[in-house]
């Protein structure tokens, strides 16, 4: 019989696991925004309505990024020190 210890795999380096996530994070929030703006900015009339679209959609990419990227720092980094 073998009375070695089983060896566990090392863990992912923090950093890594930090950049892949809020990469892909990121990667999608922009994916949508290309997503919206070639399906409804041809059919705005006005440069207004347009900025108006463009700075909402910005917006709203901002504040699911934030939320997202904010829980991922909490679980990744703030859980395990408490």
């Amino acid at each position: 019989m073998n009375s070695a210890p089983a060896r566990m795999p090392a863990p992912t380096p923090l950093r890594r696991e930090l950049l892949l996530q809020f990469g892909v994070l990121f990667g999608g929030a922009v994916l949508l925004a290309g997503l919206g703006l070639a399906v409804l900015l041809p059919g705005i009339e006005s440069p207004t309505q347009g900025v108006l679209f463009v700075l909402v959609l910005v917006l709203a990419d901002l504040v699911v990024l934030f939320l997202f990227g904010g829980g991922l720092f909490r679980r990744l980094l703030v859980q395990p020190t408490e």
